[in-house]
């Protein structure tokens, strides 16, 4: 399985997709892969991930993930 690709300083770039585990992963990491408007950090791992906005207001209200940058939830 390959890593997840590090997030990159600035504004969430055009291309960027959301790096949420989809709901369809189980044993296997599968991406989100929706089009990616916002940068948020957990602290249990002090990385920072592109999410969608959906992806994101779930991270942050259920997860402890905080808001970086871009559209906010």
């Amino acid at each position: 399985m390959k890593p997840i690709p590090p997030v990159k300083p600035g504004l969430v770039p055009e291309d960027a997709r959301c790096q949420e585990a989809s709901i369809f992963s189980r044993k296997n990491y599968i991406p989100c892969g929706a089009k990616a408007t916002t940068v948020v950090s957990h602290d249990r791992d002090g990385r920072e991930y592109y999410m969608c906005l959906p992806c994101a207001d779930h991270n942050i209200r259920n997860r402890g993930a905080r808001f970086v940058r871009g559209v906010q939830p």
